[in-house]
């Protein structure tokens, strides 16, 4: 995707991949919330999603607040497949 711009993070060896911003008629964009669904069964996390949303634009000197929220889901998958992509 030209002019997008990613990252890739961690939770519990559970690999992430959110978007940064993204350039549009050489105006740049930046997403300043991020929400985060993870899923567990009993004490161990067994997948997470991440959205973004809050698409901003940039602005020479303006400051940008960031935000984020947590929602937790019960799931019945064992924590031992969880990195199978087959399921």
């Amino acid at each position: 995707m030209k002019n997008h711009y990613w990252y890739q993070m961690y939770l519990d060896d559970l690999p992430i991949w959110g978007i940064v911003g993204e350039m549009e008629e050489k105006e740049f964009y930046i997403w300043t919330h991020k929400k985060l669904e993870i899923g567990y069964n009993g004490n161990q996390i067994i997948d997470v999603n991440l959205t973004s949303e809050g698409k901003t634009k940039l602005r020479l000197g303006e400051k940008l607040a960031f935000s984020y929220e947590v929602t937790w889901k019960k799931s019945n998958l064992k924590f031992e497949v969880r990195l199978d992509t087959s399921k």
